[in-house]
């Protein structure tokens, strides 16, 4: 059973996520998940937090990889205080009342002769919507697109150059904005 459980702790001393902080300061951050035989299913579970207690996440992520393809959906819940979406029910999956979002990731990977990978994510379900929680606002379905390269492939460490960028696949009348920021192309 061991050989199917990965367990990983990280400290960093800000949390990165698609360009934005999520949080700064010291960040602990944990990940416990089971996968099969083969490596094709990956089911598990993602937390942070940081030290002074004002960034708290729980994750639970399925994976399938396949050759040179992952496909992934993350159900993201962040706990943390001064939220202004709903962080007090973590069972809600309301779609108009939900704190969550649903993140359905796409890559491809051309392999170690090409270190090249796209990266292709949409939010599905949850609180990416144009107007947060009010009766008939629809959700933007938010993407984010990036390409990485991977420079250089040691041991010990590795460098990566990356671009990405934001837009939303349904549109409102005046509102450009993402959940990632108020315009598509930039982050916040």
């Amino acid at each position: 059973m061991a050989d199917y459980l990965d367990f990983d702790l990280r400290i960093a001393n800000n949390h990165l996520w698609r360009g934005i902080e999520v949080s700064d300061g010291l960040v602990i951050c944990t990940s416990l998940s089971i996968h099969d035989r083969n490596n094709i299913v990956n089911f598990g579970f993602w937390n942070g937090t940081n030290v002074n207690g004002t960034y708290k996440e729980f994750n639970l992520f399925l994976e399938f990889s396949m050759k040179m393809f992952n496909l992934a959906l993350w159900d993201t819940y962040n706990f943390s205080p001064g939220a202004n979406y709903n962080n007090k029910e973590f069972f809600n999956y309301s779609a108009r009342t939900t704190g969550r979002f649903l993140d359905c990731i796409l890559s491809y990977n051309f392999g170690p002769k090409f270190p090249l990978s796209l990266t292709w994510s949409t939010i599905l379900f949850g609180r990416d919507r144009y107007d947060l929680y009010s009766t008939g606002s629809k959700n933007r379905y938010s993407t984010y697109v990036e390409v990485t390269y991977r420079c250089l492939d040691r041991q010990e460490w590795t460098v990566d150059t990356s671009v990405g960028g934001t837009f939303t696949l349904s549109h409102k009348s005046g509102d450009r904005s993402t959940f990632y920021s108020d315009r598509p192309g930039s982050l916040m």
